[in-house]
């Protein structure tokens, strides 16, 4: 049975991206830095890590990208739905900045780990069953990361 950075890693040598989506405080960013990156580094593979929309991501040349604080739109209407009280759900400014992250992010086209935080059960299953693009339509396959005792 494979272990889930093998599953992962071998659908990015098929060319396909993940969306890896848990808990804040789970341990994505620390399996993706301890497990699938060594797994990388083993196969001399390389990677190109971006954290956030802080810094506009320039590409390099390499085989895959990780892209860490990753957002996406796609669940927004449900997630109002969920949490009338945070309605809107997105602050403007917080939209715009994500937006114009996404243009940058859609010129990669690199098979890539995109880690997701959603913390509650329902959310993270509605993006389980509804989310199979990234919000500037690219395929991507979407994993619960579970944290292992």
């Amino acid at each position: 049975m494979n272990t889930l950075e093998q599953d992962i890693y071998n659908r990015l040598l098929q060319g396909r991206s993940v969306i890896l989506v848990g808990p804040t405080e789970e341990g994505k960013t620390w399996f993706v830095k301890n497990k699938l990156i060594p797994l990388f580094d083993l196969n001399k593979q390389t990677y190109q890590y971006i954290y956030g929309f802080i810094n506009d991501p320039v590409f390099v040349k390499s085989n895959f990208v990780i892209v860490d604080e990753y957002e996406t739109f796609l669940d927004r209407d449900f997630l109002e739905k969920r949490y009338p009280e945070d309605v809107p759900y997105y602050n403007d400014k917080y939209f715009n900045d994500v937006s114009r992250w996404y243009k940058l992010l859609a010129e990669n086209k690199l098979p890539t780990v995109y880690i997701l935080t959603r913390n509650e059960a329902p959310d993270i299953d509605n993006i389980l069953s509804n989310v199979g693009l990234t919000d500037w339509g690219n395929k991507v396959d979407v994993i619960e990361f579970i944290r292992k005792p």
